[in-house]
């Protein structure tokens, strides 16, 4: 899907599966845009180049965002999400995605009532201001993800939201992280501070995501999480 205004456009659209495409190089807006949808599942697709940016969310709950490549969109600094929740977005799962050198920010969140989404298990790099970029959401939890090489910050948060879940399972790898781990449990001793609020990291991870993976399965249902140790 190429060289397009929208590559895809979805309004009041549930149930949906979005799956294995190219979306690349839409020249004015948005590799897709979903507006006011449910349950819609965006998997597996290489969403490169968009010129407005790579996925945007308004009103959109219980959408599974998960394993897409999403990268070099946006024009200059002034637009190019790689992911933007906004407006009632809730409940939403963001996983597993590769959020790469994007003009803007590689994931924004805007709006008290953007929340309870989760974002787990992302790479979110390169990005041209920050990782994740939250204007006032609240309650959205964020861990087990890897920040590397975000321009301005690899995170920004006047909310108040979760960046890790309880030990022993842990929060985020950053790569301006300094913390210790003394009792060499994978966990850092010191909090890794959010730019903007009071929010912190309190179990900064202190390698990569994925390459020693904690002793937890998931099973992700909504904003339900069920963990086995």
């Amino acid at each position: 899907i190429y060289n397009n205004g929208y590559g895809i456009c979805l309004s009041y659209s549930n149930n949906n599966i979005i799956k294995n495409n190219e979306i690349v190089n839409a020249a004015s807006h948005i590799g897709i845009w979903a507006q006011s949808c449910y349950s819609d599942t965006i998997v597996n697709n290489n969403i490169s180049g968009n010129r407005g940016g790579g996925i945007e969310m308004y009103k959109c709950r219980d959408m599974n965002v998960s394993w897409n490549i999403i990268k070099n969109n946006g024009e200059d600094a002034t637009n190019g999400r790689g992911i933007g929740l906004r407006v009632y977005s809730t409940e939403n799962l963001i996983r597993g995605n590769k959020i790469i050198n994007n003009k803007l920010n590689g994931i924004s969140m805007v709006g008290s009532d953007t929340q309870e989404n989760i974002i787990v298990e992302n790479d979110i790099v390169d990005n041209y201001k920050y990782g994740i970029y939250s204007i006032n959401a609240i309650n959205n939890r964020i861990y087990h993800n890897n920040f590397f090489n975000n321009t301005e910050n690899n995170g920004y948060d006047s909310g108040e939201n979760f960046w890790n879940i309880t030990y022993p399972i842990g929060g985020n790898y950053y790569d301006d992280c300094d913390g210790i781990d003394e009792d060499g449990d994978g966990l850092g001793d010191t909090p890794y501070d959010i730019s903007e609020g009071d929010n912190k990291d309190y179990h900064p991870l202190i390698n990569i995501w994925g390459e020693n993976l904690p002793y937890a399965d998931f099973t992700y249902t909504g904003i339900n999480l069920t963990v086995t140790l």
